[in-house]
């Protein structure tokens, strides 16, 4: 089975890595996962309760970095047990940095060794389609409430600036992501402040199209909702201005005084 898509989060790359790989993150954001359990500095155990149909059941896996290059891609190789079989899998994650915001185009392919009569194609990629979707809905939102600043982050970034410039090149099996443990005050770096000043920037505006999903994860078409609003904003302050002008207390006429002799 295939599955490719695109999403777009409101966070810059620097932050949906280090979303997509913390791991308390990920307990709130994908879909049945109970448990994660870290075997080595690149591989991990997980163990999910699936409720989608046809891909409902207990789920043990396995999954293994196999490669990353900080922020903008990485590579996982996936293979488990499911009460219908055995399966596993590989998945390309790309981000791309795009005004503040973050591009996620994945792409992978999924092998199921059903015990019994496997699960219809189409309907097992809608259920994996779907179960992606909650998860970068539940990730975004993630994402917006934590977007103050944020120390582990801070860490994340100075730990693979330094590895790149030590290295120069990536490494065939990717780096360790840690979650730090540094004061937070002093491990902020101008790098971060620059990431949150641009969260910041972004308004109120980009959140109401997002959260309401007008433009469907199209940046083209979230670009036309946001100067709708903008326009309908500005015609709304207008009327409200005018409508106050009218309830305002006219000030009252004087009356001249007269000197009598």
């Amino acid at each position: 089975m295939h599955i490719e898509g695109t999403y777009t989060l409101l966070a810059p790359p620097e932050r949906v890595w280090h979303g997509m790989h913390d791991q308390h993150i990920l307990l709130q954001t994908v879909p049945g996962l109970r448990q994660i359990e870290t075997l080595d500095e690149h591989t991990f155990a997980l163990s999910l309760a699936m409720n989608q149909e046809p891909l409902s059941g207990d789920c043990q896996a396995e999954l293994i970095i196999t490669e990353q290059q900080f922020p903008y891609h990485y590579r996982l190789a996936l293979q488990g047990t499911h009460e219908q079989g055995q399966f596993r899998g590989e998945v390309t994650v790309h981000l791309q940095d795009r005004d503040q915001s973050t591009i996620v185009a994945y792409t992978g392919t999924v092998h199921l060794d059903a015990s019994g009569e496997p699960p219809p194609t189409t309907l097992a990629r809608g259920a994996t389609k779907l179960l992606i979707q909650q998860f970068f809905i539940a990730l975004d939102n993630q994402l917006q409430a934590h977007a103050a600043l944020d120390a582990d982050l801070a860490a994340v970034i100075e730990r693979y600036d330094v590895y790149n410039a030590a290295v120069g090149t990536k490494s065939s099996n990717g780096v360790a992501l840690q979650r730090a443990t540094s004061d937070p005050v002093t491990a902020i770096s101008p790098r971060v402040l620059a990431i949150t000043a641009g969260a910041y920037e972004r308004g109120l505006f980009p959140m109401v199209v997002h959260l309401l999903g007008l433009g469907h994860g199209q940046p083209e078409q979230e670009e036309i909702w946001m100067h709708r609003l903008r326009r309908a904003s500005t015609i709304v302050s207008l009327l409200f201005l005018v409508w106050l002008g009218t309830r305002l207390p006219r000030p009252r006429a004087r009356v001249p005084l007269s000197v009598h002799d």
